[in-house]
């Protein structure tokens, strides 16, 4: 029983680290397409575009984007639904374990994400404290422009410049 036990938990260890390691590189190749905010103008002087090409790869990208985006929500309900299929597939006692696993899990990632949070807030201020006023202005302009093209999602800090790289997550 013990090492069946062993076996589900270490099985459901290895889905939850293939879930992020997915996501993160989804982010990765998202942050890097032609036409994402960190990459476009390098992108079009590179490649030398016209405006009417910029304008076309930007509507690529975006298309994209938001198709990735709805590609991320399934992926998420399918993650639900295997974890509801684990779940059932336990004891009692083995769902205790499970869940504390789970919580405990997802505690240290929120650690691991306030961490992130601060180290991504110190270096924007002391980035900040580079520039004058208006690079300043600048600044916050991108910086408001990259949180609201990420809204909602856990991709990047919304402290994060459109100029800083997109692995930072």
């Amino acid at each position: 029983m013990l090492h069946r036990t062993i076996i589900l938990v270490l099985t459901a260890g290895l889905f939850l680290v293939a879930g992020v390691a997915v996501g993160r590189l989804s982010v990765r190749l998202a942050a890097q397409a032609p036409g994402t905010p960190g990459s476009r103008s390098w992108l079009a002087d590179q490649l030398k575009l016209s405006p009417d090409q910029r304008q076309a790869m930007d509507a690529i990208w975006a298309q994209t984007r938001q198709e990735m985006g709805k590609i991320y929500e399934q992926r998420r309900a399918l993650d639900k639904q295997r974890d509801q299929a684990v779940r059932q597939l336990l004891t009692d006692a083995q769902r205790t374990q499970y869940d504390q696993l789970y919580t405990d899990f997802h505690q240290q990632r929120q650690e691991l994400d306030q961490e992130r949070e601060k180290l991504m807030a110190d270096a924007n201020g002391r980035s900040r404290a580079l520039l004058d006023d208006g690079q300043q202005k600048r600044w916050d302009a991108l910086t408001k422009e990259r949180m609201h093209q990420w809204h909602g999602g856990t991709h990047m800090s919304a402290t994060m410049p459109a100029s800083a790289p997109a692995d930072a997550n």
